[in-house]
């Protein structure tokens, strides 16, 4: 009769094998959940900082007068500056108060992604400044003002130089 021997090492081994291939279960699934959650962070900044910049231009363009915080409220159109390919989701809401400070009016500019549904706002950002509102502006470049025909006079009145500099 041959006896066996009993080799206690050889279960041991496979419980090793398991359990080293469910540490690298569980790791790869937290690496790949922080990963999940470093792209969303990044998806908010984005959406943050094009939130403020969407917010920014509609105040300049209040300010420099193109246009008036009743043309610039609502969802940006496709291919409006700001607006995603798909035009969907972003939109501005824009409010004006009367400031303490005469000729000045306090504008809050709202920037707002909805989610696909429409129903929640993803991302927000919210711009308050005072701004000296009036009409539409108007293209006016090369156009005589004050400061133009002073200038146009003040070269009529000096004396003529010859070239190199002297009178």
């Amino acid at each position: 009769m041959t006896r066996r021997t009993v080799h206690p090492r050889r279960g041991s081994l496979l419980i090793e094998v398991v359990l080293a291939l469910a540490i690298f279960v569980i790791a790869g699934g937290a690496i790949a959940n922080l990963l999940s959650q470093s792209m969303l962070g990044v998806d908010r900044s984005r959406d943050l900082a094009r939130a403020a910049d969407i917010a920014r231009s509609a105040m300049a363009k209040i300010e420099a007068g193109i246009e008036t915080p009743q043309t610039l409220s609502g969802p940006l159109e496709r291919g409006e500056e700001g607006a995603d390919l798909t035009g969907r989701g972003w939109e501005l809401d824009i409010d004006t108060d009367a400031s303490q400070f005469r000729g000045l009016t306090r504008v809050t500019v709202t920037a707002l992604k909805r989610s696909s549904s429409g129903a929640a706002i993803e991302t927000s950002y919210k711009l308050v400044q005072l701004v000296r509102l009036g009409s539409k502006g108007e293209d006016s470049a090369g156009q005589e003002d004050a400061i133009s025909e002073r200038a146009r006079r003040g070269m009529e009145r000096a004396p003529a130089r010859r070239e190199g500099g002297q009178p």
